[in-house]
């Protein structure tokens, strides 16, 4: 029996240092070209850029379906877009830029509606990955309900550095690329390519909703109201088909917000887009979309 304790032991030790050097050892190049890389250039632009400044937080819906080239000509304001990645998810993204949020800011939060049904105790893969990869220190943003959802993915993280297929033999994305952005923030890989198939979205039981998200944007916009900073509020872009199979989840999404003092931009009707629209996703528009949505986004912050 003790002999069996000793090896358990010395295996959960062998295995803990290979954990460890999996976790400090670089990025791997497959990781590194991965579209979750653009945060880093994003966060420069973020430093760098003088205020008032019109900021962008929110998932895909914004980094495939934005144009800020023509926002940023159109209100004469700098325009820097933070959309990556639906799973990084609307706290960390907050979170994350509160820091850099400076007098005259005006940060517009567009989150997908799936957001509003995560629950807090939820640490995506998108979101581990943007922290152990980018900025490991990054761990103290996380809420304390994620830990042990983003302890979980710790080991298969550590284990990737050691996988062959993350060195060599593979391709890099054409559009999900660290190199799929330009300046602003927008990827703009798509722009010229042609559709592709995808399935919409289905319906979302709205008894999950989680009304902490809403408590965690009005107290982003307390902390940044502090700063002489402004928050708005609006919704993404979204395919015909997914908005009518998803109605219910995203009227509940619609009212809640509306109980609420935050300033709302728009309808969510109002930015439903047809099928020959989208470019491979219910929230991802193709050029003449990503124009379309920008156009009527445009409409709409004048009228603030």
């Amino acid at each position: 029996m003790n002999r069996f304790i000793k090896n358990g032991l010395q295996f959960l030790l062998v295995l803990m240092t290979v954990i460890m050097i999996g976790i400090f050892l670089p990025s791997t190049p497959k990781a590194s070209k991965s579209l979750l890389f653009a945060k880093i250039q994003k966060d420069q632009r973020l430093k760098e850029t003088s205020s008032p400044r019109i900021i962008f937080v929110g998932g895909s819906n914004l980094s495939f379906s934005l144009n800020s080239q023509l926002i940023q000509e159109a209100l004469q304001m700098p325009v820097i877009n933070m959309g990556i990645n639906e799973g990084i998810g609307i706290r960390y993204n907050l979170a994350s830029i509160k820091r850099y949020i400076r007098k005259g800011d005006i940060i517009i939060v567009i989150p997908e509606y799936t957001q509003f049904y995560i629950q807090n105790r939820n640490c995506s893969v998108e979101l581990a990955r943007t922290i152990l990869d980018l900025n490991k220190t990054n761990i103290e943003l996380l809420e304390w309900q994620q830990i042990p959802s983003f302890l979980m993915e710790v080991p298969p993280y550590a284990f990737s550095k050691f996988n062959p297929f993350e060195y060599f033999f593979y391709s890099e994305s054409d559009i999900y690329s660290v190199h799929s952005f330009n300046q602003y923030g927008d990827v703009n890989a798509h722009w010229n390519l042609a559709p592709r198939p995808f399935p919409p979205l289905a319906e979302i039981d709205t008894s999950k909703f989680n009304q902490d998200i809403l408590q965690y944007i009005l107290h982003f916009e307390n902390e940044i109201k502090k700063k002489n900073a402004q928050l708005y509020i609006s919704y993404p872009a979204l395919q015909q088909l997914s908005f009518k199979n998803s109605i219910k989840s995203i009227r509940k999404v619609q009212k809640e917000l509306e109980k609420t003092p935050l300033t709302i931009i728009g309808s969510p009707d109002r930015y439903i887009f047809k099928q020959e629209l989208m470019f491979n996703s219910p929230y991802h528009l193709s050029k003449k979309g990503v124009d379309l949505r920008t156009m009527l986004l445009i409409e709409d912050l004048k009228t603030l």
